[in-house]
């Protein structure tokens, strides 16, 4: 396994791990013994994974140092340790550029260990308000350049038999394009104290973290799940194809979750999930069939598998409309990897050092650039629940 993938297998661990301290602290409630268990084996193979990473990380900088006194050129990616952050706050520089690419891992080729209290912060501050986020697609690129997606309906046409020698016929295939754009997104003014930088004993790089992923995780949230398309992001919910139309405004029923779910074509339903938010989500859980067996489905801890509703896991997303909001989308389902967000790598963080000096503070921003677009020719894959117009 590579250190990309143990980081990456390590981050998946933590936020497994925190997602069953949450879920008993919604239910206001103490983990049961098969959670703790289940948090204490999650706990331990974290541990292992960061010993091993650590391990491996002096070995790789061992190695570049035998590398550079040999003489050799080596290729370096600056990215944030407490001494960059302090330095940079402190200094005459007024921007600091790190690469999103290294949010899931420790290291990045000739750089240096990134500091646990940062980067990943940042990316476990998106994920708390990234639903559609973690279930998209995401493409990751150097530039922000116009990124065009080709497209393709070919549902139509289907291959013929044929006998020796039979003239074969023409089967057009007819493309199109949907672009990814790179559409600039701001955290807002971050004042830091100078206390705060100052002293060692502070944990900047997760304070930081924690704001930036957060502030951008929060608006990026909100444009994945309803941008308009247009001069912003296409959101899933305004890209989606319209489905079945609730019969009661504020209410659903078994056979309209029914209506739903085969509403999209069984080829894309094998990998496909419900949105929606947790007030949707608390009227799905008091569900029965016709039979009385509830429609939600709770996991299993041992052996991980997913809440489900008839059968398919879901997502939370609070951004999606409640069942009561007249015309609203209420809730998707449908294959979400054919949504695709292109995030550009870097965030730029840009400090003002003048603005808020009479307070004895230094001011942030945090600087990104996404977008999204749902790919899905025919209009097969996706599918929205429309609310009733009153």
């Amino acid at each position: 396994m590579t250190l990309t993938e143990m980081s990456e297998r390590r981050a998946q661990i933590v936020a497994d791990a925190e997602s069953i301290l949450n879920r008993a602290e919604a239910e206001s409630r103490a983990l049961n013994e098969e959670e703790v268990q289940r948090y204490d084996t999650l706990f331990a193979e974290a541990k292992s994974l960061r010993d091993t990473i650590e391990r491996r990380q002096r070995l790789t900088d061992e190695e570049r140092s035998l590398e550079i006194s040999t003489g050799r050129r080596v290729e370096t990616t600056r990215v944030p340790t407490s001494d960059t952050l302090r330095s940079f706050l402190t200094g005459a520089e007024r921007e600091l550029d790190f690469d999103l690419r290294a949010l899931s891992f420790a290291a990045t080729e000739g750089g240096e260990l990134v500091p646990d209290g940062f980067v990943p912060r940042i990316e476990r501050g998106m994920k708390a308000f990234g639903g559609v986020r973690e279930v998209a697609s995401i493409l990751r690129t150097d530039s922000g350049i116009d990124l065009p997606w080709p497209t393709s309906d070919d549902t139509g046409n289907k291959g013929v038999l044929v006998t020796p020698n039979q003239l074969r016929t023409e089967l057009d295939a007819a493309f199109s394009f949907k672009t990814l754009k790179a559409y600039s997104f701001s955290s807002g003014i971050i004042r830091v104290p100078f206390e705060l930088i100052e002293d060692a004993g502070v944990d900047i790089e997760g304070e930081l973290g924690d704001m930036l992923g957060e502030r951008l995780g929060r608006v990026l949230a909100e444009h994945y799940a309803t941008g308009t398309g247009t001069d912003q992001p296409e959101g899933i919910a305004t890209a989606a194809a319209a489905g079945p139309t609730q019969t009661t405004l504020g209410a659903v029923t078994y056979d309209e979750l029914t209506e739903i779910l085969h509403s999209v074509d069984p080829a894309h339903r094998a990998n496909a999930r419900w949105l929606f938010n947790d007030q949707t989500l608390k009227a799905l859980r008091q569900l029965k069939d016709n039979d009385g067996n509830p429609l939600f489905t709770r996991g299993s801890m041992a052996d991980g598998a997913p809440e489900t509703i008839l059968g398919k896991p879901y997502t939370i997303v609070q951004e999606l409309d409640d069942l009561d909001e007249a015309s609203g989308r209420a809730i998707i389902f449908g294959d979400l990897k054919k949504l695709k967000v292109r995030e550009v790598r870097s965030i730029r963080l840009q400090k003002l050092s003048e603005r808020y000096a009479e307070y004895g503070q230094v001011a942030l921003l945090g600087h990104m650039r996404a977008d999204s677009r749902l790919i899905d020719p025919g209009a097969r894959a996706v599918k929205a629940f429309v609310n009733a117009a009153s």
